[in-house]
């Protein structure tokens, strides 16, 4: 500044696209002063975005998978509450209501016996199964002293039909309505006569008499390990088209061998091998056992046989007897198990057989 002139020195500017630089700036290019972007930064930008919106497509079937598998297991958990209740209230371990061919007609005879072997309560699929259903599973030769199944009859003595086993072994909770296509309208019931369940979930059940009163007789049995299995759209035919079996059986090798337990069931060979898959329900059995496992593990044989020979099972304990033959039975849409000790009242008051 020059004291004398008070005027100011101003800085030398340059013009450039319409804006002004200061000299001794460096100028930029003229393509960075251009307005919007480029096509590479948009593609870029596009292929972002697609990943992000196939991420969210690819959840919309888990979603509804992960739905399916909880509504599932929701329906199991009441049906396996109210069948063991059931089991109790309507007095289905007194003996003098069991049915089955080798069951001789008087029960006081029957009851009279001690070797009673673990067997299933399955009235539903002795009605809707094969001619071959007094024992379990199905066509199983040698199945009476395996694994009995037995059906029920009534106080009167009538055997069941099949209105009566689907009334006791069928659950009620899987209701049917129809959606309109107005969402400010109310879902209507399928049937409105009464009954409106889908009929998807059935039941079984598998009773081993307490270890403590194996030499006991039949009448005097009254602590029995109960296990309910829970099945969803129950098959009760085999698949000949297909080569499936609605319950297959294959004789079972521990691989620690020999006498001893099995702590939490272990890994076992299958022979013949199963088809199975990890997350099933499969049933050990000796004759004087039977409990239920989740199969942890069942690897393929090959790519081209999807059948498991080697099985890695959790559950309780199993003990293995010398000589005894442990066999595997597996139905395909069991989707839960329910197992608790009963009690049967024994007080003349209340164990009426009329």
């Amino acid at each position: 500044m020059n004291s004398d002139s008070r005027t100011w020195a101003v800085p030398r500017q340059r013009r450039l696209c319409g804006r002004r630089f200061f000299s001794g700036q460096a100028v930029p290019r003229a393509g960075a002063l251009r307005p919007g972007v480029s096509l590479m930064e948009v593609l870029f930008s596009t292929f972002i975005l697609s990943i992000g919106l196939l991420s969210l497509a690819a959840l919309i079937p888990v979603g509804r998978f992960t739905i399916a598998e909880t509504s599932r297991s929701d329906y199991a958990a009441a049906c396996g509450r109210a069948a063991l209740r059931d089991l109790s209230v309507q007095r289905m371990l007194d003996y003098r209501y069991w049915v089955h061919p080798n069951i001789p007609a008087n029960p006081v005879q029957f009851g009279q016996t001690t070797n009673l072997p673990p067997f299933a309560i399955d009235p539903y699929g002795v009605l809707r199964g094969p001619a071959e259903n007094g024992s379990f599973p199905a066509h199983f030769v040698g199945g009476l002293n395996f694994l009995p199944r037995v059906s029920l009859r009534t106080p009167a003595g009538v055997p069941f039909n099949l209105a009566l086993a689907e009334r006791f072994f069928m659950a009620k909770d899987d209701e049917q309505f129809l959606f309109p296509s107005d969402r400010k309208l109310r879902p209507e019931a399928i049937d409105l006569s009464g009954d409106n369940a889908a009929g998807h979930y059935t039941w079984l059940a598998t009773v081993t008499p307490a270890a403590s009163e194996r030499l006991a007789p039949v009448a005097l049995k009254k602590s029995f390990q109960v296990s309910v299995a829970v099945c969803h759209k129950r098959v009760f035919r085999d698949d000949t088209s297909a080569g499936i079996a609605a319950e297959q059986v294959a004789q079972v090798d521990f691989l620690s061998g020999g006498a001893g337990v099995a702590i939490g069931g272990g890994t076992v060979q299958v022979n013949p091998p199963l088809l199975v898959r990890p997350r099933q329900w499969l049933l050990l059995a000796d004759g004087t056992q039977c409990q239920w496992y989740r199969v942890v593990s069942a690897p393929p044989r090959s790519d081209v046989d999807p059948r498991s020979e080697l099985l890695t099972l959790a559950g309780p304990d199993w003990v293995i007897y010398s000589g005894a033959t442990t066999r595997a039975v597996v139905l395909q849409t069991v989707v839960g198990v329910y197992s608790t000790v009963v009690e049967i009242d024994t007080d003349p008051t209340w164990n009426k057989y009329r």
